[in-house]
């Protein structure tokens, strides 16, 4: 199989530039790399032109030359487009324009030459991305690395944390393969040194809000920081309660399974006992459910004061009315004892909500189906209570009122 050539995109100004100022330097670039990489020339006459075509070349090239033999803000841009995709930039400043601007996107990587431009790149940059990385998988089968594979797995990760950036997932995955490169050697890694090369390069991304990406970047791979750390530890977690309680559980199947026949005949015998009482029995048993739901909502009365709860979902999945209902709760109860704030989806600022909801209100029930995950500050709050829907919400706000108040609230 033929060795892939890098791309490189030769980037410099254009706009006002004679012939000669955009077709020279390049050609001579060209030249020397000719039998050892795969240039990208704007200037070249089967090359597509406009904004459009260039932002493409510059997305598909491995590395960056851009001369600056002036001041470009086209160059410019295209730097700033590198950067954010993770793609290495070289720049040529050969009349010293020094800019401050320019040094804080480019690093160490600034020359005064072509020649000294080519050796960077021969030298350091190039082999930093052609080595070649085998990973070991579970079953012990080495296979090569695929970074589109490692993209897709990140794409998925950031939308699952509300990360809406269609290039975050590249420019990490680029991050990553380069550190992985420089470390790897000859040696085969496991895919757990790839996951852990992920959040290191997250931390990095998070502590640097002047690099390759600025302040979004930071915003970015701390929200994916968040939600994938909140992840790591909820299995862990499960997968300690699952094997603590499996046992148990099969324990209980054995002993339900018993009881289920039981109480299906005893189904039967209220059945059949109710079909022989008179319709007169109607009326009392309607009044005493609707004392019991009159004492239910009193009790939750009583632990709010004044004060409405606030209850939070997602709009079409949510119905803290109706699962209040399943429990006896009627809806003029509901209107004077709760507020209802259903969401469109994953907003980035719902901590931050929550966090200011939690003081104004004696109790805020979260169902999170379809909403962000709470970061650990919130999820110790006293008077937050969470559960996947509404009706899990709800279960778990009347057990807490029924253990507080030392009142029984019926909930099934």
């Amino acid at each position: 199989m033929a060795k892939k050539l890098l791309n490189v995109y030769l980037a410099g100004p254009m706009t006002n530039c004679s012939e000669r100022q955009k077709t020279v330097w390049r050609k001579r670039v060209k030249e020397a790399l000719k039998t050892e990489f795969k240039c990208l020339d704007p200037t070249d006459p089967s090359a597509k032109k406009g904004a459009l075509a260039v932002s493409a070349d510059i997305e598909e090239a491995d590395v960056v030359i851009a001369n600056m033999w002036r001041e470009s803000i086209g160059t410019t841009i295209g730097i700033v487009q590198a950067k954010r995709m993770g793609i290495p930039v070289i720049l040529i400043d050969q009349h010293c324009l020094d800019s401050p601007i320019l040094k804080s996107l480019a690093g160490d990587c600034i020359v005064h030459s072509e020649e000294a431009a080519i050796n960077k790149l021969r030298n350091e940059i190039a082999p930093s991305l052609t080595g070649t990385i085998q990973v070991v998988k579970r079953s012990g089968k080495a296979v090569p690395f695929d970074i589109k594979k490692l993209q897709k797995s990140l794409k998925s990760a950031c939308l699952a944390a509300g990360v809406d950036d269609p290039i975050f997932h590249i420019l990490l995955s680029r991050r990553v393969h380069r550190a992985v490169l420089s470390t790897a050697g000859t040696v085969p890694i496991k895919t757990e040194t790839i996951r852990d090369r992920v959040f290191q390069e997250l931390r990095n991304i998070s502590h640097d809000s002047l690099g390759e990406g600025g302040v979004h970047q930071v915003e970015h791979a701390n929200a994916l920081l968040e939600a994938w750390e909140f992840h790591e530890v909820l299995m862990k977690e499960q997968g300690r309660e699952v094997q603590e309680k499996e046992a148990g559980y099969l324990a209980q199947i054995e002993d339900l399974s018993g009881r289920l026949n039981e109480l299906d005949l005893e189904v039967e015998n209220l059945r059949a006992r109710l079909s022989t009482q008179p319709t007169e029995i109607a009326a009392p048993t309607e009044a005493v459910a609707q004392h019991e739901s009159t004492r239910i909502a009193q009790v939750i009365r009583n632990r709010l004061g004044k004060k409405r709860a606030l209850c939070i979902g997602r709009t079409g999945i949510t119905n803290f009315g109706a699962a209040f209902a399943r429990r006896g709760i009627q809806q003029e109860d509901f209107a004077e004892l709760f507020e209802e704030k259903l969401l469109e989806g994953k907003q980035s600022n719902l901590n931050a909500d929550l966090k200011a909801y939690l003081k104004t209100c004696p109790y805020v029930l979260y169902a999170f189906d379809g909403l962000r995950h709470l970061n650990e500050a919130l999820r110790g709050a006293d008077n937050l209570i969470v559960g996947a829907g509404a009706n899990d919400a709800v279960l778990r706000f009347l057990l807490r009122l029924s253990v507080a108040g030392k009142e029984h609230v019926e909930c099934v």
